[in-house]
């Protein structure tokens, strides 16, 4: 259960991320 929430975690961070580098690239 711990494994799996610190996966998810690391998941939507990732997903955050990637969202705002393009939103600062202009995609």
């Amino acid at each position: 259960m711990d494994n799996r929430v610190g996966k998810n975690r690391t998941h939507t961070t990732l997903l955050y991320r990637t969202e705002l580098l393009g939103k600062l690239s202009g995609i």
